[in-house]
């Protein structure tokens, strides 16, 4: 399971990085998305289903011109994956520029990922898998 959990969570990425960022074959139908430890009001939260996560993927998005993110490190954690990232954007209202180090935790079964955990904090993330950077 442990590779084929990281090559899941690689192919989800890359398919993320042509842009599109519903990628609703690789999840569950039931599958629960968590935003933790946002500051804004509307970014942190759960959603469940694909519905769920493809609405809290829309809603976040519709914030942000000029979106990207690069992964730095993908670290197999067994039956999790753990990818560490870097956003940047440009707020659609206020033209500020963001860039942030974020982190974010994928449990996998039978080859779909169930739960994605997406930490503001990388240091939360990285206590929460039990990693040191």
């Amino acid at each position: 399971m442990t590779s084929e959990g990281l090559e899941v969570v690689r192919r989800m990425y890359e398919r993320r990085e042509t842009g599109d960022m519903y990628v609703g074959e690789f999840v569950h139908p039931d599958i629960e998305f968590i935003r933790i430890g946002s500051e804004a009001p509307d970014f942190a939260g759960e959603w469940r289903g694909t519905e769920g996560l493809r609405q809290a993927t829309a809603e976040y998005l519709n914030v942000w011109e000029d979106y990207r993110f690069e992964v730095e490190r993908m670290v197999d954690l067994d039956d999790r994956v753990l990818v560490l990232e870097t956003q940047t954007a440009r707020g659609r209202r206020s033209g500020a520029v963001i860039s942030q180090d974020v982190a974010a935790i994928l449990t996998l079964r039978d080859g779909l990922i169930v739960r994605w955990e997406y930490y503001w904090d990388r240091a939360d993330a990285l206590e929460a898998a039990g990693v040191s950077e």
